[in-house]
């Protein structure tokens, strides 16, 4: 093991931090104006501290014995930082860990090149324009509803409601008879929305228990000129089982132009709902 001591320069161009201690040296490039053609040694080289690597001898720098190891040991992510004259054209080499630059750098990378991945999947994927609602938007026309056959005959007589769009009537034809299908939840029911009607319309099922409605199913829109013979009780808020019941048909009416909901809806009554398996 070799045994070197710190010689102060009084040329020396840097200063390097060692602890508590300020420590005189060479920079890299004072080396080079020092020795254009080479013509120095470098006996060793250290990081400071003691490494991991088997040392091959102490330098003495003031109060401090600093582990030196032979050359090539601090190679790779690690950079010279300063010379210090052991003898004659000797010297050793201090290092210092690029590791944490690497680390800044490799970071900014990835940033950079998520922050790019990110700009193309935005142009390959542009954000999807604002979807504005309609003011008044209005249920779609019911999939069941039939052309009405002008020259079928009527099962009950045209009862007619005042319409809220100012001088306008609604025409209803119907029957108060509705027949339930547990086994396909459908329900057989009978309304025309007549071609003098002036609004579309859309149908309410209830069944009316000790004076509590209970919802049993709902039509979409039925424009004027169409009828609806069927109606899906598939989401029904209450259990029913075969029998009778009593209940009501709720019609509701919209401007079939705007959109917008009439004021005025009108209540079916005494509608017999007979439920079968």
């Amino acid at each position: 093991m070799i045994q070197l001591n710190y010689v102060l320069k009084n040329d020396y161009d840097k200063v390097i931090k060692l602890g508590n201690e300020s420590v005189f040296c060479y920079s890299d490039k004072k080396i080079k104006e020092l020795y254009p053609s080479g013509g120095y040694e470098l006996v060793a080289e250290t990081n400071g501290k003691l490494g991991s690597a088997e040392k091959v001898g102490i330098l003495t720098v003031s109060t401090m014995n600093i582990s030196i190891y032979s050359q090539g040991t601090y190679k790779g992510l690690n950079k010279v930082i300063g010379y210090v004259a052991v003898g004659e054209d000797q010297y050793v080499a201090f290092y210092k860990s690029n590791a944490a630059f690497i680390a800044i750098v490799l970071g900014l990378l990835t940033l950079i090149l998520g922050a790019a991945i990110l700009i193309g999947w935005l142009f390959a994927n542009p954000k999807p324009p604002v979807v504005i609602e309609p003011d008044n938007p209005q249920p779609s026309v019911d999939p069941g509803i039939v052309e009405i056959d002008p020259i079928s005959p009527l099962p009950d007589k045209p009862e007619v409601t005042p319409s809220s769009s100012g001088g306008g009537s609604v025409s209803m034809v119907f029957t108060k008879g509705v027949t339930v299908s547990l086994s396909s939840d459908t329900s057989e029911i009978y309304y025309q929305n007549p071609d003098t009607s002036d609004h579309n319309a859309v149908l309410e099922l209830y069944i009316v228990s000790d004076g509590v409605e209970y919802f049993i199913g709902k039509t979409g829109v039925i424009p004027p000129g169409n009828a609806l013979y069927e109606m899906s009780i598939a989401e029904r808020d209450a259990k029913i089982s075969t029998g009778v019941y009593m209940g009501l048909f709720r019609v509701s009416f919209y401007n079939p132009v705007t959109g917008e909901r009439a004021p005025l809806q009108s209540d079916i009554t005494e509608v017999t709902v007979t439920v079968t398996e």
